[in-house]
């Protein structure tokens, strides 16, 4: 990439995780700017860092049904979460990113709990294997053999009833003034 390049204009000075501010909304409800942050970095982190080729645009986005939670500083997409209803009423979250640089600041426990606090029942997610420790902070358990996805190892992780509030979500208060620690480097 070349200087003042699509990803080096994230790094900036390290953006204090009170600053950001979440918003929520339905496919219908994105701005085109916002749906090409969005959409850039799923493909910046899951295609790019990752280095998985994989249709991203899975044509799930534009469902009724499904929410988009995204974190922003300054128009800067830093993380975000997609959550999906089922055909069989499950709940999914699924796409959970955070921008490279913004990583270590708990903006992926922040997504997660919004995304609990927001769903009922049951909840099913396809998490990478090697953060299953870090969804297991949520109450998610691990179920069944990992699995190859894209090229990458996942396990399905269920979470039996969504939470009611953010801080149920992480009773310790892991993301908040005084972070602590995750088992595993958030997504």
């Amino acid at each position: 990439m070349t200087p003042g390049g699509p990803v080096d204009r994230y790094r900036q000075a390290p953006v204090n995780p009170d600053d950001l501010t979440l918003h929520e909304a339905s496919f219908d409800e994105l701005s085109p700017a916002t749906l090409y942050e969005i959409l850039r970095l799923r493909v910046d982190v899951f295609v790019v860092e990752q280095d998985c080729m994989f249709g991203d645009l899975d044509g799930r986005d534009r469902e009724p049904s499904c929410r988009h939670l995204w974190l922003e500083h300054d128009a800067d997409v830093l993380g975000y979460a997609r959550i999906l209803t089922e055909p069989d009423g499950s709940i999914q979250i699924g796409r959970v990113v955070t921008r490279g640089e913004a990583r270590d600041r708990h903006l992926g426990v922040r997504l997660m709990r919004e995304a609990l606090a927001r769903v009922a029942g049951s909840v099913v997610l396809k998490a990478q294997a090697r953060l299953a420790g870090w969804y297991g902070q949520f109450g998610f358990v691990a179920e069944g053999d990992e699995f190859t996805w894209d090229g990458i190892a996942h396990v399905r992780v269920t979470h039996p009833v969504a939470l009611t509030s953010p801080a149920q979500a992480n009773p310790s208060g892991a993301g908040q003034s005084h972070p602590q620690p995750s088992p595993a480097r958030e997504p």
